[in-house]
């Protein structure tokens, strides 16, 4: 008996089997359907036309800090799609930086590189702009975090090896604003989906998309040197008596999106030498100067067929539609303590999950979390490790991460220095470490699948806090932040040929 006829030969019509499936093409069940000719066969869409195209820009062609460029979206579009930003600067290496001979081992150059997501850090917001009404600003660590959630492991892949590209060259990044679409992208036919701006729905709106760009860098950058423990031979933690030292034990910690990643030469110990700790030092050097050389915007512009457009325009009571949406909350003002509150009250989307993520310290993670609305806890506390990926699988997103080889001789993954006078050897586990210079990027789920229908109305809720527990006291320094983004849901009202937020 061939595998093929086995279901068919074991069908009774009873149990799981037959609760399932029917033999019998009429009958009285009017949900029967062919998996061979069914609704994806059947259902029709309406016609329109789409092409990925070139959004001009207006004003001044001139690319500086501090400044920004405005692109206008034609108006003889009736959908504004999926938007990409294209950037191209120069990342120059910092070469044969001299480091003094601090402690038993030292001397020699170490030179300073691009970090992972170093374009990423030339952005500091883009803005959406509907009518005379910003509706969506991303700052740059949302674009950041959203992106890690919602790119596929191939395009964050490329798109964090371009933006960390120390030569002029070309990088994209996904714009992940209110006309990203939702959809899986081999969906089939009857599942197809845009989740565009209908800009046909409200022709007498004009729609711009403002880029501003971070403020200039200084012109100094401090390197931090650790601790550099020596030894005759090779062991875990250790460097070996004349080798390189692994450019982990320094780190950039002024604002330059660069990391070191070569280490001196280290000297050499006689036998009679003990394991020896050098103390910790800071240097500051000439930065290398990072230069602007375009910018360009691309986006998925669709053109509808006129009887949709008509009915778009003409429906009485307007035409709500749900659009995906973000809201920020930036802290800077970290504390010094092992815990810390942040204020969200402002969060006010139909909200599914909440991105946390930033730098408290070199050698300080992230431990739990725990969401209160109205002083009554979401989820009670929740492990670190488990928003780490987990979570993100759950609700189906991603949970993509930057890894590093690690440098050191007996392959473990050795911690950037601490400014104290010692350094902790043990590893912190944290894969997104030194990606992008913080403690990792962590989802908090408030509903079952992302932007799906159990998220939860924020707006309802007169008291939102988060309170984060780290795994040391949180350090102030320059580099020191937390970025929390609300991820959700809020709905447009088209009528009378313009467009407003009509809801949270």
């Amino acid at each position: 008996m061939s595998g093929a006829v086995a279901a068919h030969a074991a069908y009774n019509g009873s149990g799981t089997q037959g609760l399932a499936v029917t033999n019998k093409v009429s009958g009285a069940d009017g949900d029967v359907q062919s998996v061979f000719w069914n609704k994806n066969d059947t259902t029709r869409q309406l016609l329109y036309g789409s092409a990925l195209v070139e959004i001009q820009s207006s004003g001044s062609n001139t690319l500086n800090f501090g400044g920004s460029r405005l692109f206008t979206i034609n108006n003889d579009i009736d959908c504004l799609g999926d938007i990409y930003l294209q950037l191209k600067a120069s990342f120059p290496n910092s070469d044969a930086i001299a480091a003094t001979n601090e402690g038993p081992v030292g001397g020699g150059n170490f030179r300073a590189a691009p970090a992972m997501f170093a374009t990423y850090d030339l952005v500091d917001r883009v803005e959406f702009q509907v009518g005379t009404q910003i509706w969506q600003t991303l700052e740059k660590e949302d674009i950041r975090v959203v992106n890690s959630t919602e790119l596929d492991s191939s395009a964050f892949l490329e798109s964090s090896l371009l933006t960390s590209n120390n030569t002029p060259e070309t990088t994209w990044i996904v714009l992940p604003s209110f006309s990203k679409t939702l959809s899986p992208y081999l969906a089939k036919f009857n599942q197809h989906a845009e989740d565009g701006y209908a800009m046909a729905a409200a022709p007498h709106q004009s729609v711009k998309i403002k880029v501003v760009f971070r403020d200039a860098y200084s012109s100094t950058m401090t390197v931090r040197r650790g601790v550099i423990i020596a030894t005759a031979t090779a062991a875990a933690g250790k460097v070996t008596q004349g080798a390189a030292i692994p450019p982990s034990y320094f780190s950039v910690i002024s604002d330059h999106p660069y990391v070191v990643d070569s280490g001196p030469t280290a000297k050499a110990l006689s036998s009679g030498d003990a394991d020896v700790v050098g103390a910790v030092t800071e240097q500051t050097f000439a930065a290398p100067t990072i230069t602007l050389n375009e910018c360009k915007l691309y986006a998925k512009q669709i053109v509808m067929c006129n009887e949709e457009r008509e009915a778009m325009k003409s429906m009485p009571l307007g035409m709500p539609k749900r659009l995906k949406m973000t809201q920020n909350a930036h802290i800077t003002d970290v504390g010094s303590a092992n815990t810390k509150t942040i204020d969200l009250d402002h969060f006010s989307l139909y909200a599914s999950h909440i991105i946390i993520s930033g730098n408290v310290g070199s050698e300080v993670g992230l431990k739990s979390v725990e969401l209160k609305l109205n002083s009554s806890s979401f989820s009670g506390v929740l492990p670190a490790v488990l928003l780490d990926a987990v979570a993100s699988d759950t609700m189906g997103l991603y949970a993509n991460k930057v890894i590093f080889l690690s440098s050191e001789t007996d392959g473990s993954q050795a911690p950037i220095p601490d400014a104290a006078t010692n350094i902790s050897t043990a590893a912190l586990g944290l894969a997104e470490f030194r990606s992008h210079g913080g403690f990792g990027t962590f989802v908090f789920p408030l509903a079952s699948r992302a932007y799906g229908g159990s998220s939860v109305p924020l707006n309802r809720f007169d008291s939102i806090r988060l309170v984060l527990t780290f795994s040391g006291a949180a350090v102030t320094s320059s580099n020191s932040f937390i970025n929390v983004t609300c991820v959700g849901k809020t709905t447009a009202l088209f009528k009378d040929g313009a467009a407003s937020l009509a809801m949270y």
